[in-house]
């Protein structure tokens, strides 16, 4: 039994290597036609041009000195000039309809005596005006507001507990007035000089991964899956009177199908060895342990492959069909566009969609 069956992987193996330079060109093309979106999503979201920032209305009342100076030092940081374009209003009406026509994403209000409330902690609150839509820039304007509240909180925090504290220690209202505007003139200068004020980490998660390498990742898989247009025949190259043979030889339909499964693995193990080299040659450096670690992705999309093309007939349904899920699966795992821009009631399901963590595992083994 043994001997048949490894008579039939050789056979198989000779067979598989003859389509080879097909696979190749068809790989090829899929691969081309994938650099040729990478680069356009490339231009399209990391562009100057195409990119512009978060456009926020701001109304402060003039009853205080540091509220223009606080709008100042905050529009020069680098982390606001790249993130959001405060536009300055004259009145609330104003800043009102500029929500109202799409000018602004969003509306914020600074309370009178805001600044000095922050100081006795009684200062009212914030009052923030969205536009009718939800999107990606409201969302990031919503983070933004929790970002800076919680800043907030902790430099509130601070003051009331220094501030106590000198009441306690020093009885003089003249010295406790000095220490207390030293404190405020220093507080100012350190946050002025925090031009950038977020550190990031590069951790092992999807998030790490900036968009192209998350959608180099999803083509990758395409690739492999969408072999099936030239892996199919070779599948279905089986006919009944070769079957019925290899059972009277002993080789079960088991053996049969890991023998076409092991097969169809080393031919996408040979476009993933393409696509390795067109990532090189692209300097976009893919991790040289790929070359190991890309083997249980070969091996999925080929028994997914085969699969299929073991349950319908017609090679053309199996081409289509494979197509198809492919496609809406990657999709629905968040491996087309970001998992925010997609609808809220299948943001949620990404967790259950096993795509995703076969995503995350690709982008582990690749970069």
């Amino acid at each position: 039994m043994k001997s048949s069956f490894f008579r039939l992987l050789k056979a198989d193996i000779k067979r598989a290597v003859r389509i080879i330079p097909g696979i190749f060109i068809t790989a090829l093309i899929f691969a081309c036609v994938a650099g040729m979106l990478l680069f356009y999503s490339e231009d399209l979201i990391y562009s100057k041009k195409s990119f512009a920032s978060v456009h926020i209305a701001l109304y402060m009342p003039n009853d205080n000195s540091y509220n223009q100076l606080a709008i100042n030092f905050a529009t020069n940081m680098d982390s606001i000039k790249e993130t959001a374009n405060i536009v300055p209003v004259d009145s609330i009406e104003e800043g009102k309809n500029k929500v109202k026509n799409g000018e602004v994403t969003a509306f914020i209000i600074i309370p009178e005596n805001f600044i000095n409330g922050l100081y006795t902690g009684d200062n009212p609150q914030i009052e923030i005006i969205f536009g009718p839509n939800v999107s990606l820039e409201e969302h990031l304007v919503n983070d933004m507001i929790v970002l800076a509240s919680n800043l907030l909180g902790t430099a509130q925090s601070s003051f009331q507990a220094y501030y106590s504290s000198i009441e306690k220690v020093i009885d003089d209202k003249d010295t406790r007035y000095k220490i207390s505007t030293d404190l405020d003139s220093r507080n100012l200068t350190y946050v002025a000089s925090r031009l950038q004020l977020f550190d990031v980490k590069t951790i092992n998660s999807s998030s790490s991964h900036n968009l192209r390498e998350t959608l180099t990742a999803s083509f990758i898989l395409i690739i492999l899956t969408l072999m099936c247009f030239q892996i199919t025949s070779f599948y279905k190259s089986y006919n009944k009177a070769f079957i019925l043979r290899q059972k009277k030889e002993g080789t079960g339909a088991l053996r049969l199908f890991l023998s076409r499964a092991i097969c169809g693995t080393f031919l996408l193990y040979m476009v993933y060895l393409l696509i390795f080299t067109l990532l090189l040659i692209g300097k976009t450096g893919p991790d040289p342990l790929s070359l190991l670690t890309m083997i249980p992705v070969a091996a999925f999309s080929a028994v997914f492959t085969l699969s299929f093309s073991m349950l319908i007939s017609s090679e053309h349904l199996i081409n289509g069909t494979i197509f198809i899920i492919t496609i809406l699966v990657i999709y629905l795992a968040g491996g087309l566009i970001p998992v925010l821009l997609m609808p809220k009631f299948l943001q949620g399901a990404v967790v259950y969609n096993p795509v995703t963590y076969l995503l995350k595992y690709i982008l582990w083994a690749v970069y």
